[in-house]
């Protein structure tokens, strides 16, 4: 089993990224013939996936009390095509194997880890039950997904930014382990894409933008050299690290999908036009080890830390 765990600052989109995979699952099926399956492994999460559309546009659930923290536990199952001749050959006859992940989130009012208490007081935040927690999650992990909003790019608070990545990624390292993390494959999920398109002055044009557009490069500049070194330098020697935008919105017709960016009683009657982008695209990249789309760049170790020099 691959167990996966969720993490990012607060607004950056993690729950509307979880909660539209049950949707962006079925338009894969129904418009690409991929059978991808997403299920929801505890009542919290079944009831996220049932609110998607909501969701996207508000946040959160708005059910919960503003102190708690909820745990979203869900799998998601996908085929995972051989990369050699013989297994090729082998499953023309038995069929494409599948492979399922397992995921974890943890969602808390203000983000809890990434707070910025962290760089002024990490004992506080080290001391708390939701960092325990995180904690315990990560050691059970065999992967990360971090989430960024690709935004951020164009922010005037680009150092804070920078010194905000790396003080929570160390904290929680260094405070957390006393060992080398069991992670194989961290992804950098830059979300909030169409946005940053919008943000660039491409609406039209907003989803060539993205598909023209360098993830490593965006999540390096936003994140930090720094970051990445505390975080490659806990890995094993084998690790995988995944770089992909995404959009819970998607895009219509190659420009924003401008009925869903309205409010929510007005969307509503536009449902039909809801065409997640590249939102599988971290959750598969953790299953397989594999690309889902084009839209996913994948490096190893050595050739993280040749982009860090």
């Amino acid at each position: 089993m691959f167990k996966s765990m969720i993490l990012g600052p607060s607004k950056v989109g993690k729950t509307a990224l979880v909660a539209s995979l049950s949707h962006a699952s079925n338009i894969e099926s129904i418009f690409n013939g991929r059978d991808v399956d997403v299920a929801g492994g505890n009542p919290q999460t079944l009831q996220l996936f049932s609110k998607a559309l909501d969701v996207v546009q508000s946040g959160d659930l708005q059910l919960q009390g503003t102190q708690s923290t909820t745990h979203y536990e869900f799998r998601l199952t996908l085929p995972s095509p051989p990369n050699d001749f013989m297994s090729r050959f082998v499953s023309a006859f038995t069929g494409v194997p599948r492979k399922t992940g397992h995921f974890h989130f943890l969602d808390s009012p203000g983000g809890a880890v990434f707070e910025s208490e962290l760089i002024n007081s990490r004992q506080t935040a080290t001391r708390s039950p939701y960092f325990r927690e995180i904690a315990k999650q990560m050691l059970e992990s065999n992967g990360l997904i971090l989430c960024v909003d690709a935004n951020d790019i164009l922010s005037k608070r680009k150092d804070f930014i920078k010194d905000f990545f790396f003080h929570s990624i160390n904290t929680l390292l260094t405070n957390g382990f006393q060992s080398i993390l069991p992670f194989k494959r961290v992804c950098v999920t830059l979300t909030k894409a169409d946005l940053w398109a919008q943000n660039s002055g491409h609406d039209h044009d907003a989803q060539a933008f993205i598909e023209a557009s360098d993830p490593v490069a965006q999540a390096l500049d936003i994140i930090g050299k720094r970051a990445f070194n505390s975080l490659k330098t806990f890995m094993i020697e084998d690790s995988q690290f995944g770089f992909a935008f995404s959009s819970v919105y998607g895009f219509k017709n190659g420009g924003l999908n401008t009925e869903l960016l309205t409010s929510k009683s007005e969307a509503t009657g536009h449902a039909e036009d809801w065409r997640p982008f590249q939102v599988l695209d971290p959750f598969a990249f953790l299953t397989t080890g594999s690309a889902y789309t084009h839209g996913t760049e994948i490096l190893s170790r050595s050739e993280l830390e040749a982009r860090l020099n």
